[in-house]
């Protein structure tokens, strides 16, 4: 919930930083969700990683268990 907040609020501010330095704010909205799908991309990407390093460190022991 404070994730969603927060990312409400930085869209509320860029945009409004948008109207002042004349950027477009579709375009500043677009960049941004962009960057927040990427960032989502990397997340679950690290999540993955984690999962099969835990699966690897598993089928170790279960080797060294056969020994």
């Amino acid at each position: 919930m404070l994730k969603i907040l927060t990312i409400l609020a930085m869209l509320a501010f860029t945009s409004g930083c948008a109207a002042i330095y004349g950027e477009d704010p579709a375009e500043v909205q677009a960049r941004q969700q962009a960057e927040q799908a990427q960032h989502q991309k990397q997340v679950s990407m690290q999540a993955e990683i984690e999962r099969l390093r835990a699966e690897v460190k598993a089928k170790k022991i279960e080797l060294e268990s056969i020994k």
